[in-house]
């Protein structure tokens, strides 16, 4: 799955935590899935440009270990994302 998530959580690259890290890190474990992200940051807010990882890459351990995921953070909030 990729997708914008609004989740900030350290674990995935975030600066801090906010109230959605918990159910998306319980989600994961629940599920067995593992996040893709290697900390870089995946947004830039337009106005003030602070960063954050808010958009991320979750797979089962089966597909996770025959991919490799690459995000490149840009103005506006738009992102490129690069699965193979």
């Amino acid at each position: 799955m990729l997708g914008d998530f609004n989740a900030h959580s350290p674990a995935w690259g975030d600066s801090r935590r906010d109230g959605q890290w918990r159910m998306l890190e319980e989600f994961t474990a629940e599920n067995d899935f593992i996040i893709l992200n290697s900390g870089e940051q995946t947004f830039v807010h337009s106005a003030y440009h602070p960063t954050s990882a808010i958009d991320l890459a979750v797979a089962s351990p089966s597909i996770a270990a025959e991919c490799s995921v690459y995000f490149k953070a840009a103005r506006c909030g738009q992102v490129v994302h690069t699965l193979s």
